[in-house]
């Protein structure tokens, strides 16, 4: 006679799932995202991130990390970004619940604006406007001094006008960003 027995055999728990889920920005194309580890036996966690505010949406895998931070880069600026984690046990493949939705928002992005001197004259750019930084820069045969670099909001219109400051010293032009003798106005791209 032969008897084959057969038990029972419950699967393993699935991983605890991460809390306290955080996406803390960094600057303007980039979020940390980060949690608290309730599970003793994940190998890895995944995180995913929401094309809306809150936790409704279309969720995308945006990537896995091994320790409790993730950084999300190559954002959009001044953009709300939603996150969830869940930790993962590779040797059964279990993943755990999801854990709170997290929500940030990138900074705005800011682009610099740098006066270089060329010549043998003296003069002063300055910006027009009011616009806030200002830039005053005065150049002394090719070498600036004073507010000559600044950082604005992308998208930002900046105008700038040279004008001679020493009887018999002219303005010849503008190169890089503007051509020719008039104002020149610059729209601020971040790079």
């Amino acid at each position: 006679a032969v008897t084959a027995g057969f038990d029972t055999v419950s699967p393993p728990a699935a991983p605890a799932a991460p809390a306290n889920a955080a996406a803390v920005p960094v600057d303007g194309t980039r979020i940390d995202v980060t949690w608290a580890d309730n599970s003793n036996d994940e190998t890895a966690f995944e995180l995913q991130r929401s094309d809306q505010q809150g936790a409704t949406g279309t969720w995308v895998s945006i990537g896995m990390a091994t320790g409790t931070i993730f950084h999300d880069s190559d954002l959009t600026c001044s953009t709300p970004y939603t996150y969830r984690v869940r930790a993962l046990r590779a040797s059964d493949g279990a993943y755990s619940a999801w854990s709170n939705a997290a929500t940030g928002t990138t900074a705005a992005c800011v682009a610099t604006l740098t006066v270089a001197g060329a010549g043998t004259g003296t003069g002063v750019v300055a910006s027009l406007g009011g616009l806030g930084p200002a830039i005053n820069c005065t150049v002394t045969s090719g070498t600036t001094s004073g507010s000559c670099s600044q950082s604005y909001p992308s998208a930002t219109m900046v105008t700038l006008t040279a004008t001679p400051t020493a009887a018999g010293h002219t303005f010849t032009g503008w190169s890089g960003a503007c051509a020719g003798t008039g104002s020149c106005s610059v729209s601020m791209t971040r790079v």
